[in-house]
């Protein structure tokens, strides 16, 4: 009779111990599929940003190629305007100088544009360069949040082996 109460005295004690370590394995169980999520969803965001990126550098050679070729246009425009003052003398004075003026103001104006893009291109560049910066911490972040998972997964399956339940695969 001793042995038999002492028998349901320990399987109830042990019961009432194992209860919350399987309600807490359970609960971490959840934590970690939800971490695993998160570091799934992550990743997705880190790819797409990363797209992004390789988008705004792709955007960003191409309006520092215009600014280049708009400063070399301004540049003939400007030896235009100058050949067109040394040989002024055979066109009559007024077409000269309205042909004159008109390259000038033209060469001002692609030459404000130019400057106005490499501004552009210039906050173009930082912006990506932060961009870049984000998305290198949210992949690092992602990946801290899988080795996370991968840990907590591994000491419920721990904890599940030492009370005795179901464990995890």
């Amino acid at each position: 009779v001793i042995a038999l109460l002492a028998i349901l005295l320990g399987w109830f004690l042990g019961q009432r111990t194992a209860r919350p370590v399987h309600e807490a394995t359970e609960n971490l169980q959840s934590a970690a599929a939800s971490l695993k999520l998160l570091a799934t969803h992550q990743e997705s965001s880190a790819s797409e940003q990363q797209w992004v990126v390789d988008a705004c550098k792709t955007g960003l050679d191409s309006v520092r190629y215009l600014a280049d070729a708009m400063n070399q246009a301004s540049r003939r425009i400007i030896d235009a305007s100058n050949w067109f003052g040394e040989y002024w003398d055979k066109l009559t004075d007024e077409q000269a100088r309205r042909t004159v003026a008109h390259l000038q103001e033209l060469a001002r104006y692609v030459d404000e544009a130019a400057r106005r893009q490499n501004v552009s291109s210039d906050r173009l560049g930082k912006a990506i360069t932060v961009t870049t910066q984000v998305s290198d911490q949210l992949v690092g972040g992602a990946s801290a949040a899988k080795r996370s998972a991968d840990q907590l997964e591994v000491i419920v399956g721990d904890l599940q082996r030492v009370v005795g339940g179901k464990t995890v695969e």
